[in-house]
């Protein structure tokens, strides 16, 4: 690459990325529940942490310190480097917005790397960064619904799109690349970790001749799936166990009992944005080609015929009813609007490398050209940002100078279903003392570390429910016995039997690690090892 070009392509990026930062830089964030959320979350990890308790899936401060266990469900793996700065000293607001800025950087880099790996084209490692991060989508998902774990999986995706891509091609070196970038979007973000099993699964069926006729890409797939799930397992192993545990508050349902999902709730901005109408064109252009008996990247022709079908499933109801009767775990992903962190990077692949190919044929007709290279730059450039500023202004708030609010739980759907029954029925959130002082106990101690309470006489040979959320891992120790799993009350908390005959006695209640999770950690430990043991050795 000459100067000239290197100046041009590293000034895009560059110009990129401080466009995508307006937002922060107006000291100003979107109102809602998620910006709580996620700064709850790096805050309660913290306290954890300062407190020595690791590893902390359960956020103490939450529901009044009943504690809310997002992390079995949410993983907290890319929040933890940030949480230490907190624990450190640093502001927690300053660390979520450094989060914010490493997530855009990141962002940049994979989707370039992606493109270059995939085209080896200077138009359109060009333009794909831009397209990338000022789409509708991204500025939305990152400002406008502040969801962090979409930011997190949009740095991955397009590693996934990369890596299986380079398999077909029996480059089976991508295999750990593959493996790696799925085990990110398990640990970032579940509902586009399942978008991603789709692609894949797609992607299969498109190359299902090519890949039947060669057992070292079957292997290879079979080898990322095994190494991803490894790698995963301190994840994924209590994510099931606590799931099978208990039913918890169903978030799929709308008001009226109906799934979320089949609800339109898109608008035509969202799927006719300015990114859309152009990998129209791009399509019609491949397809133009095809008629022609011209030949075209294969990738190309086959991610432009997936974001296709998955773009028809935003904004076809019918379509939508008819997955959701056929696999009905599609409801999980609550609304159609999440197909978009898949849709992006396939939509900005297939826009890049068409216009790319096209830049490249006609560049002795630079002049030309060149112009309408930069209308389209900066028509991209200003339009999604333009659109996404004016949704944020209706929305923006100050960015608080610190977080002192009351810990959200966004849509609490990692709550016991019973315990959110219960709450509804009182019309307010049951405290620690209230719960203490119905079932004859005082609470002597009451942090992340243990819970200690004094039981009265009262509460001989009886259940006591105790101000724990119910999980798996609670144990509790009686004087001179040894500990005991928790019980489930029919409230959604912890419920500990005392023995008859006792006067008082004082109980110590604390959060341990099951035996399957401990069991997760080893396994990923040791995947983990074999995993850069074969990386560096090329190996397996």
């Amino acid at each position: 690459m000459n100067p000239k070009r290197k100046f041009l392509f590293m000034s895009t990026l560059i110009i990129t990325l401080i466009i995508s930062l307006i937002p922060l830089m107006q000291q100003t964030w979107a109102t809602g529940y998620d910006p709580k959320f996620h700064i709850a979350r790096l805050q309660t990890l913290a306290h954890n942490l300062q407190a020595g308790h690791f590893p902390n899936p359960i956020g103490f401060e939450y529901l009044h310190t009943l504690g809310y266990g997002v992390g079995f469900f949410y993983s907290n793996f890319f929040l933890y480097p940030f949480a230490i700065l907190v624990a450190l000293g640093c502001g927690v607001v300053k660390v979520y917005l450094a989060m914010i800025i490493i997530i855009s950087i990141l962002a940049i880099i994979t989707i370039t790397w992606t493109t270059n790996e995939l085209f080896h084209n200077y138009y359109a490692n060009l333009l794909a960064a831009p397209l990338y991060l000022l789409s509708n989508y991204y500025l939305t998902a990152l400002y406008t619904r502040t969801a962090i774990g979409e930011g997190w999986a949009l740095v991955f995706i397009p590693l996934v799109i990369l890596s299986l891509e380079k398999i077909r091609q029996n480059q089976l070196q991508f295999k750990f690349l593959l493996a790696g970038s799925m085990s990110a979007l398990l640990l970032s973000h579940i509902l586009t970790f399942l978008l991603a099993c789709a692609y894949v699964l797609l992607f299969s069926l498109l190359n299902l001749w090519h890949n039947a006729q060669s057992r070292n890409l079957i292997k290879a797939l079979c080898q990322s799936a095994a190494w991803a799930l490894g790698l995963c397992a301190a994840f994924l192993l209590p994510f099931i166990q606590q799931y099978t545990a208990q039913k918890y508050t169903d978030t799929t349902r709308a008001n009226d009992g109906s799934y979320q999902i089949i609800h339109n709730d898109f608008t035509l901005s969202s799927v006719f944005s300015t990114l859309f109408i152009l990998f129209l064109l791009c399509s019609i252009y491949l397809i133009y080609q095809q008629v022609q008996h011209r030949l075209t990247a294969r990738f190309l022709d086959q991610i432009a015929i997936i974001a296709g079908i998955l773009t028809i499933f935003i904004y076809s109801n019918f379509l939508i009813r008819v997955a959701v009767k056929l696999f009905q775990p599609i409801v999980l992903l609550q609304t159609v609007i999440r197909f978009n962190t898949l849709i992006l990077p396939l939509e900005v692949l297939v826009v890049a490398g068409v216009a790319g190919q096209i830049i490249a044929q006609q560049r002795q007709q630079g002049g030309i050209l060149g112009g309408i290279f930069v209308l389209i730059v900066g028509y991209f450039f200003l339009v999604p940002v333009t659109n996404n500023y004016q949704f944020y202004q209706q929305r923006k708030a100050l960015i608080p100078a610190d977080f002192s609010q009351e810990y959200s739980i966004s849509m609490g759907e990692y709550q016991p279903a019973k315990l959110n029954a219960w709450r509804m029925q009182l019309s307010h959130d049951p405290t620690p003392s209230e719960i203490a002082r119905h079932n004859h106990y005082r609470i002597l101690q009451n942090n992340p570390e243990q819970l200690l309470i004094q039981t009265t006489s009262s509460a001989a040979g009886k259940t006591i429910e105790l101000p724990r959320t119910a999980y798996r891992g609670y144990r509790y120790q009686i004087p001179q016995q040894k500990s005991q799993e928790a019980q489930f009350s029919n409230h959604g908390l912890l419920a500990i039997e005392i023995p008859p005959h006792r006067q008082a006695l004082q109980i110590k209640i604390f959060y341990q690690p099951t035996k399957l999770a401990l069991l997760g950690a080893v396994l990923s430990s040791v995947t983990s090892g074999f995993f850069l043991y074969c990386i560096l050795r090329r190996k397996v």
